[in-house]
């Protein structure tokens, strides 16, 4: 009695936390379908539920989706597999779980047989004698798709129950609930995000009727089936509006991830705030200047207890290299656990070097220079000349390699290309494991060419943790930067205008026109202040879609 009375609390206090205003949910379904028309001109001997029925195609869709893009390569002769990107195609085998199918409802075989019989699904196969999960498939490869609305108050309260807000009132000791929890308001805010669907599908049909035409042809066209199938999916979790939301400490990058955070940058022009256009406001270069705030870091605490100086400044770049060497020894002085906190320190035992008055001359000339190239947006043009110098002549008959994407950027002149290409690289191979990932080896030969002692940081940092690896460099920069925007700018932002909307994109921060200004001018001063460094940031309109 006493369990029950909890879960009647329990219950009561979930509906009380959120209101459900809308009756409806917002399905993706294959267009040519017309469940209604279905059902009124088939006898069935049992009674169907519509939404129901969407919601079956909607997982099969989702799933095809989740399994059907993704394919294996074997490297013949190292045996390695490797995941490769495939267009999906609905006439191949879609496999859905019976417990997954059984949890929204019991007679759930009713529906796929209905869906089997009259609606142009096929069963494949059973597997595991039907017990664990059964495989289906389409009529045809790439259907086009529709959004329907259905009404199912009872399905409603089960998708709910799926999201994140349910289960935080459901368990006191969820893991990252606290760290979760400080977010609410921000969280709050989601419930005022919307999206046009009639303007979504049309844009998305466009797209899809330009891939058809070109499909098989050596044009190459930034838009496929899978993102046509990806963007229903992401715009109908939006327009419904239950999101499960993400954040967790530990090795993690600390920022809120949900569906809205996964939704493409093509949906987000569609998308409005309070019923309003969104604006962004967001930090140039985040993840280099972030890193800049470390290196700041460490040269103001190296130099305290000097090694004897040697002119030959040559000789310590050289140390530096050879220092891995010591890393055995040095592991035994090392927190096991790095963070934030005490990566200085750790990073001065890795490297003591660092404490040489030569080291920390050459150091802070190198650092000014990468400083002056990233808060003058000149870092990524700078690696173009030399990025082309590092092709050998039998590289420039390659142009079609997608390893040599170089290539023809630098022949049709496309700066703005090359540029991007030089952000991406340069961003991956900040992130990656260099020493086992060759194809960052041009832009990192540049910048250890360009700047050797903050190379041998960088280096540091992937090593120093014997646990984390390469991983470590990702976490520090990630977390403090969803520290800056979540915890420090959103927060107080919200303290001073309370009535504010605010979704956050990692390093971005959409509102409306009316706080956009103060809201980019607050989060270029508090950041500055916060890292001790004057840093960049841009504003720019996300919704053009009215």
């Amino acid at each position: 009695m006493e369990e029950f009375k909890k879960l009647f609390k329990m219950y009561k206090k979930i509906f009380k936390y959120r209101q459900i205003k809308q009756i409806s949910i917002r399905f993706v379904c294959f267009e040519e379908l017309d469940i209604e028309n279905y059902l009124k001109d088939s006898k069935v001997s049992f009674q169907l539920n519509v939404a129901l029925i969407y919601f079956y195609i909607h997982n099969f869709i989702k799933r095809g989706y989740e399994v059907l893009c993704l394919g294996e390569y074997v490297n013949k002769k190292t045996g390695e597999i490797k995941a490769v990107k495939k267009i999906i195609d609905f006439s191949k085998e879609v496999n859905l779980s019976a417990t997954y199918l059984k949890f929204y409802e019991t007679n759930y075989t009713n529906y796929i047989s209905f869906l089997c019989e009259k609606v142009g699904f096929s069963k494949v196969r059973d597997h595991c004698k039907g017990k664990y999960s059964k495989a289906f498939s389409y009529k045809e490869k790439y259907p086009k798709l529709k959004f329907v609305e259905a009404n199912n108050n009872y399905l409603l309260k089960r998708l709910f129950f799926l999201t994140r807000k349910y289960h935080q009132l459901r368990k006191a000791n969820f893991n990252d609930s606290f760290y979760l929890t400080k977010l609410k308001p921000l969280l709050d805010d989601y419930q005022y995000l919307s999206i046009d669907l009639k303007a979504v599908k049309k844009y998305l049909d466009e797209k899809l009727d330009i891939w058809l035409l070109n499909k098989g042809s050596v044009l190459k066209v930034d838009f496929d089936y899978n993102d046509y199938v990806r963007d229903f999916l992401g715009a109908s979790q939006v327009a419904n509006g239950f999101y499960k939301f993400k954040r967790e400490k530990g090795n993690s990058d600390g920022r809120l991830h949900s569906e809205f955070q996964n939704l493409s940058k093509r949906m987000r022009q569609f998308v409005k705030l309070d019923n309003k256009p969104m604006y962004e406001a967001d930090i140039s270069a985040a993840v280099p200047t972030i890193f800049i705030y470390y290196l700041n870091k460490l040269a103001e605490t190296a130099g305290e207890a000097q090694l004897p100086n040697n002119p030959n400044s040559i000789t310590i770049k050289k140390d530096i290299e050879t220092n891995h060497l010591m890393l055995l020894d040095l592991h035994k002085k090392i927190d096991n656990d790095i963070n934030e906190q005490n990566i200085i320190k750790n990073l001065q035992i890795a490297l003591p070097i660092t404490q040489s008055q030569i080291w920390l001359r050459e150091f802070t000339e190198e650092l000014k220079d990468f400083k002056e190239h990233i808060f003058n947006d000149t870092l990524y043009q700078s690696f173009i000349e030399e990025y082309a110098n590092s092709f050998i002549p039998a590289d420039w008959g390659k142009a079609k390699d997608k390893q040599n994407k170089f290539i023809s950027l630098f022949n049709t002149n496309d700066e703005k290309g090359m540029r991007n290409l030089m952000k991406k690289q340069f961003l991956s191979f900040l992130n990656a494991d260099t020493e086992s990932c060759s194809k960052y080896n041009r832009i990192k030969d540049i910048f250890k060419g360009r700047y050797p002692l903050i190379f041998a940081v960088l280096k540091e940092i992937k090593n120093i943790d014997l646990e984390k690896k390469h991983k470590l460099f990702s976490i520090l920069v990630l977390q403090m930067e969803s520290k800056l925007i979540l915890e420090i700018v959103c927060l107080e932002f919200k303290e001073m205008y309370p009535d504010c909307k605010l979704i956050t994109i990692h390093d971005c921060i959409l509102t409306t026109e009316e706080y956009i200004d103060e809201l980019n001018s607050f989060m270029k001063d508090r950041i500055s202040k916060e890292l001790g460094i004057n840093i960049n940031s841009k504003m720019k309109l996300v919704t053009t879609v009215m």
